[in-house]
């Protein structure tokens, strides 16, 4: 079984939402490089089935915007 750790002191940062669909895109797609073109287009699809497609839609743009590929 997958284990996502979360720490027990000043953790809110990584309750957020984003940090989290990281996290289990990471548990998708175990790719090399870890975070390549598999982890990006993971964390898109987990973004816009959980958040929205809007959101995906502008993560999409950011990283393109940022050359990730």
């Amino acid at each position: 079984a997958a284990t996502i750790a979360v720490p027990e002191v000043r953790s809110t940062w990584a309750l957020r939402e984003l940090v989290v669909l990281h996290e289990i895109a990471h548990h998708l797609s175990d790719t090399d490089p870890p975070h390549g073109p598999d982890f990006v287009a993971t964390v898109c699809e987990l973004a816009a089935a959980v958040m929205g497609a809007e959101v995906a839609f502008v993560l999409r743009m950011v990283y393109a915007k940022e050359g990730v590929r």
